[in-house]
């Protein structure tokens, strides 16, 4: 015979209440940051200048009064 085994989840998220609110902006920025950075990279390995493709997507979320409220 064999035993059933509860289907339970692999990982589970705590929220940590000892987590300063400078220590989660901190990580806020930094995981920006680090976005913006992997996302340069593969713009740059596919040949794409970063900063004007950066420069034209926020140009183009702010462009108009229907983009920004798109964009928000």
């Amino acid at each position: 015979m064999s035993k059933k085994i509860k289907n339970e989840p692999r990982f589970m998220v705590v929220k940590n209440p000892g987590v300063s609110a400078g220590k989660i902006a901190l990580l806020s920025v930094i995981s920006v940051i680090a976005g913006l950075t992997i996302g340069g990279l593969f713009l740059t390995c596919l040949g794409i200048n970063p900063f004007v493709a950066y420069a034209t997507i926020i140009k183009g979320a702010f462009q108009s009064k229907i983009a920004i409220q798109g964009t928000v």
